[in-house]
């Protein structure tokens, strides 16, 4: 199958980029949206192979986390930040943002694997991180979540080619798969502890993690032009200053 796949894709490249596209934009999606990717995301190294897969993986990634940023800041900001203002997870979050510590926090939010991708991106984007460090951190979550979805393909691929031979060295594998399974999710757990003791020194608990789909009462308002520092916001506040004087 796969030399009659890559045939096809030759011939037809631009199903293959249509494909990205509606991965790509399914990853902007938070909810449904998300997790309808996901599936598609495992697919890829399954059709395409798995070093060519996890390019396209992380191509599909970085550009959705892109276009969340977009989306959040400069399209869609008032609506996102009426839905999320509420959250414990955006408050502490806005409150770490705000003494200058962007690039580590939003590398350390980006490294725990408790967090919600498409929610965290969407929080950050409403908040006074730069572009820049922003960047770095969706670099982050790449390196972070295209490995883990390669592996993920891999043991569905080689689990259900296992299932299918049967005999004892299917039931070899399959221990084999879930050993392999049981270390790197020990592995991970034991990451994000580490993370998350570092994010506490920073105002964020787990706890704040875990109620981040629960709505607290209404949080302190604040303008959007505080919360982003813009030119016009900066030139309005020396404005205030000098007529204070």
């Amino acid at each position: 199958v796969g030399p009659q796949v890559m045939s096809w894709v030759y011939d037809h490249p631009g199903y293959v980029t249509l494909l990205m596209s509606a991965i790509t934009l399914l990853d902007t999606i938070p909810g449904l949206g998300h997790m309808l990717a996901k599936p598609l995301h495992y697919a890829l190294p399954w059709i395409f192979g798995y070093p060519l897969g996890g390019v396209m993986i992380w191509v599909c990634l970085y550009t959705s986390l892109t276009l969340q940023f977009i989306f959040g800041r400069y399209l869609l900001h008032d609506c996102v930040r009426n839905r999320i203002g509420r959250l414990k997870l955006f408050m502490a979050m806005d409150r770490a943002l705000s003494k200058e510590r962007g690039l580590l926090l939003v590398c350390l939010l980006r490294a725990n694997v408790l967090m919600p991708e498409a929610l965290t991106s969407y929080m950050l984007s409403v908040t006074r991180l730069s572009a820049f460090n922003y960047c770095i951190g969706s670099l982050v979550e790449c390196a972070k979540s295209v490995p883990m979805q390669l592996y993920i393909a891999y043991t569905i691929d080689k689990g259900s080619k296992a299932v299918a031979a049967g005999g004892d060295e299917a039931h070899a594998t399959l221990v084999r798969l879930c050993v392999v399974g049981a270390v790197a999710v020990v592995t991970l757990l034991a990451v994000a502890h580490l993370v998350n003791r570092e994010l506490m020194q920073h105002g964020i608990s787990e706890s704040n993690v875990v109620a981040s789909i629960l709505p607290t009462g209404r949080a302190e308002p604040r303008s959007w032009r505080r919360s982003i520092d813009t030119p016009a916001s900066r030139a309005e506040r020396c404005w205030q200053a000098v007529r204070r004087q």
